[in-house]
């Protein structure tokens, strides 16, 4: 049991592949960004959050697959809870292209919380937000999946999966599905 506490952002995967960032009956205190994925190739990088003492506060939002770099991924599971004051953004190509990144949060008491926007892939195709068994979001500045923000296209095959009893999303403010892509 401890905590790290870091001042500026926290990366799983800057530009390296399979990195895998375990929060594990501890704390992570991060006034930056949690980023799993950032630069060209970092591909197939995980952040997993495990455990009922599993903490993760990242002051200035969580980002899975940066450019196009594919298989990023945030699991939030047992009981664990990751919390940010910023927005979640899965999958964000500047070039279009990337995808397959996801957030998966699974289990009584796991969760993860945004007070900024959820946004669900701009301008990348396949990623993904999963809440099972019991698990929750909450995302309280609202919800666009599918955008083009960093590029003209919008990309496809984009989600939000609520399944399984006790599961729960509360959003506050717009959802937004296919802003300008596919959905």
């Amino acid at each position: 049991t401890g905590s790290v506490t870091n001042s500026g952002n926290t990366y799983a995967g800057n530009v390296g592949s399979s990195v895998c960032l375990v929060v594990s009956n501890g704390t992570l205190n991060t006034a930056g960004q949690l980023i799993a994925g950032l630069n060209a190739g970092a591909n197939n990088n995980t952040v997993l959050v495990t455990g009922s003492n599993a903490v993760v506060n990242a002051d200035g939002g969580i980002f899975l697959g940066y450019d196009i770099n594919t298989n990023n991924q945030l699991i939030v599971t047992n009981g664990g809870t990751v919390t940010t004051a910023g927005q979640v953004a899965v999958g964000s190509a500047t070039n279009s292209g990337g995808g397959n990144n996801q957030i998966v949060i699974s289990g009584a008491g796991s969760s993860l919380t945004a007070q900024g926007l959820l946004t669900v892939a701009d301008s990348s195709d396949s990623n993904s937000v999963t809440v099972q068994n019991s698990g929750t979001l909450t995302s309280a500045g609202g919800t666009v999946i599918s955008t083009a923000l960093s590029s003209p296209y919008g990309g496809t095959n984009n989600s939000v999966l609520i399944t399984g009893s006790g599961s729960t999303w509360n959003n506050t403010g717009d959802i937004m599905i296919g802003d300008a892509g596919a959905g």
